[in-house]
């Protein structure tokens, strides 16, 4: 099962990449399963649209797959929760997802300071406070991989700057 949820991540993920937006908090919890067994990404409330300069691994003809059932939802702003993110709190190369147009042609890196996700799925450069970009989301995904595996989350801790640490200087455990 874990084979089959891992493969449509890395389908949707691809296509989200393939279209110049980085998930950013890829976790158990966003990820939903239908009726069928398909995965559904949700929660798009920390998603940033980066152009990237680079076709998806999984095209053959230069074009994301189409086929995939794999479905992207992005969430929406509900008046009980807070409202998503204004697009002048995220990176100065980013734009809002909803069709604009990005601000800069060249490969996105999300800048310094822009420390979002949540702990056990953050990447080592997001914790360094550097640039990243979509190995980010590469990064959650092992993590969510060898969460399905273990049953628990490679890096261990009560708290969160024990996790960073972890995910920082040393190996999984």
């Amino acid at each position: 099962m874990a084979r089959f949820i891992i493969a449509q991540l890395i389908l949707a993920i691809e296509y989200m990449h393939g279209r110049g937006i980085l998930h950013r908090d890829l976790k158990t919890e966003n990820i939903l399963l239908d009726a069928d067994g398909y995965c559904l990404l949700a929660d798009m409330g920390l998603a940033v649209y980066c152009p990237i300069a680079r076709p998806p691994l999984c095209a053959h003809d230069g074009q994301p797959h189409t086929h995939s059932r794999v479905q992207v939802r992005r969430k929406t702003a509900n008046p009980i929760t807070k409202p998503l993110p204004a697009a002048s709190t995220w990176s100065e190369n980013s734009v809002d997802i909803t069709g604009s147009e990005p601000t800069t042609n060249r490969l996105c890196r999300v800048m310094r300071g822009s420390f979002v996700g949540t702990p056990e799925y953050l990447a080592p450069e997001i914790i360094a406070h550097q640039n990243y970009g979509p190995e980010a989301d590469w990064w959650a995904i092992g993590i969510l991989l060898y969460e399905m595996l273990v049953s628990a989350t490679p890096f261990v801790c009560q708290h969160a700057q024990g996790i960073y640490l972890k995910i920082s200087l040393e190996e999984p455990s």
